[in-house]
């Protein structure tokens, strides 16, 4: 009896140790399960806080870029003195020339007269002259250019012929004399260019996007090149008249001239449609110019009906044949004068006739203003 008492004692004790055993592993395996998920939340952390890190490095990096970009934006004199005028790529102004004319006055400060200077990444292009890297081609004549880098301006030299100096933003002009105009400024990127002829300076002025709308704004208001160049007359509608008394009518894409020859006295009426000159006065029966007899069976039209558009700085015009000399009409926006010395530079003006010296070389007194609009 006894026997049976200690066999089933001892089972209960064998299975009591069993459990304690049993709930021993169990404890053991939540133990384990909690390290395991601590060490799984810890490693997710470093995840995120690596990914930040990664991301914040990336901010950084893009702005410093961005920062870089901005810096490097502008007039780069490197690029340029490579032959890359990316950095002078946008619209140009003439804000100042000058000349010496022979008069014993010395080099003289003048009203701009709207000449171009045109850039592309590989070329820069003004009047006569194309530069290209260390090339430049001034009157059909090639000739190696010289550069030099004095106190941040970038100048170069092509013999004693033609010279270039580039200015970026805040260094200033030197050696212009105590007149310089006030339309030069410091605070903006500027190009000077010298001819050895007259010493013929220019000066242009690189426009901000804001002022390059603003003058498309202006220019879409009075005479409009574009529209003209495709043979719309619309925006110079109205009544014109010059100093001599010789007055001109646009309506219906049609210019009516008192004087279609310009020159004072004259009072032929001619018109101008299209690229078609008419001068009902100097025409044969049939419609067709008449012409002069120049001797050994030779005839010379008194003019011919066909026009040609032809572009120039800053402005457009139409030439033909008059005789022996050249009929021009020329439209010169507010703020281009071309070659004239005494005309109203803010004003948009038309000049036309028959002339045997450049197309915009006349006096004032025959260049034409809008009286309406």
């Amino acid at each position: 009896m006894k026997k049976g008492l200690l066999s089933t004692g001892g089972l209960v004790l064998t299975m009591g140790l069993l459990v304690g055993c049993g709930e021993s592993k169990i404890e053991k395996n939540d133990a384990i399960v909690q390290k395991t998920e601590q060490t799984i939340t810890k490693k997710k952390k470093n995840e995120v806080a690596s990914s930040e890190a990664v991301n914040e490095t990336e901010k950084q990096t893009e702005a410093k870029e961005t920062s870089s970009e901005k810096e490097m934006t502008g007039m780069n004199l490197d690029q340029i003195q490579k032959g890359d005028y990316t950095s002078l790529e946008g619209e140009w102004k003439q804000i100042a020339i000058s000349m010496n004319r022979h008069d014993s006055k010395g080099d003289t400060w003048m009203e701009p007269r709207g000449d171009s200077l045109t850039v592309t990444k590989e070329q820069l292009e003004n009047g006569y002259a194309k530069l290209k890297g260390e090339t430049l081609t001034y009157r059909d004549q090639e000739v190696p250019m010289t550069y030099r880098n004095d106190n941040g301006i970038l100048s170069g030299d092509a013999t004693s012929a033609w010279s270039i100096s580039f200015y970026p933003k805040g260094v200033p002009m030197i050696n212009m004399g105590p007149d310089m105009p006030d339309t030069i400024k410091e605070e903006t990127e500027r190009v000077f260019i010298r001819e050895a002829g007259n010493n013929f300076v220019q000066i242009f002025e690189k426009k901000s996007e804001a002022s390059s709308e603003e003058t498309t704004e202006i220019k879409e208001e009075g005479m409009t090149l574009s529209a003209l160049k495709s043979g719309d007359f619309t925006s110079i509608n109205g009544t014109w008249k010059n100093n001599q008394g010789d007055t001109l009518e646009v309506k219906d894409n049609i210019l009516t001239f008192s004087n279609i020859e310009g020159a004072e006295g004259q009072s032929k009426k001619g018109t101008v449609s299209g690229l078609s000159l008419n001068i009902p006065e100097l025409n044969e029966a049939a419609g067709s110019p008449q012409s002069i007899d120049m001797g050994e069976g030779r005839l010379l039209s008194k003019y011919k009906k066909e026009l040609v558009g032809n572009e120039e700085s800053g402005f457009y015009y139409l030439s033909g044949n008059m005789g022996m000399a050249r009929f021009y009409v020329a439209f010169l926006p507010s703020g281009v004068t071309g070659r004239l010395t005494d005309a109203e530079q803010n004003q948009d003006k038309i000049v036309a006739g028959g002339s045997q010296n450049d197309v915009t070389a006349v006096s004032g007194q025959t260049v034409y203003y809008r009286l309406d609009k």
